[in-house]
């Protein structure tokens, strides 16, 4: 391979973290760990320095922690809405957020959830919930330190909680 073709493709690996609309894994969380962890250093550096909520001044907030069961609920529901073509809280089942939190064995004292579709990188999801009120409040929210995201297609769920 000459050195032209191998910077282009060192290049190409390492500007790729977006995922094209095709077809999904079945049941897999198509983020790996460094969107995860970029994922949570996005949210973590909002949180800390706390933002404007629409007309809602949020001050900085702890960190949150990834959790693997809000993932597993988070990723169920992108896999839900990926598959059956929706966008809503409420699983195609008629489950909440809540009640699939729950069923992950994830004991909350709160929870909220963050949907999106469309967003094609970490970057854009984030700054999509940020740029909407309600989505903002809940990543701003002091009540949830644990949190995780799932993501099939360019379906997009966050799962926050506070534990018992």
């Amino acid at each position: 391979m000459s050195l032209k073709y191998s910077i282009l493709l060192i290049i190409f690996l390492l500007g790729t973290n977006s995922y094209k609309s095709g077809p999904a894994p079945s049941g897999q969380n198509q983020l790996s760990e460094n969107s995860k962890r970029t994922l949570l250093y996005l949210v973590n550096q909002a949180r800390s320095k706390g933002c404007k909520c629409g007309n809602l001044r949020m001050p900085p907030v702890a960190a949150v922690t990834w959790d693997e069961q809000l993932e597993a609920a988070a990723e169920k529901h992108s896999l839900d809405m990926y598959k059956n073509g929706f966008l809503g809280h409420n699983g195609s089942d008629g489950s909440t957020f809540s009640a699939r939190i729950t069923r992950e064995g994830f004991k909350w004292s709160g929870c909220a959830e963050n949907i999106a579709e469309g967003y094609e990188t970490e970057r854009e999801v984030i700054d999509g919930w940020l740029n909407s009120p309600g989505h903002c409040r809940n990543l701003m929210s002091p009540h949830y330190r644990y949190m995780g995201i799932g993501r099939v297609g360019n379906y997009w769920t966050q799962d926050f909680a506070g534990r018992q």
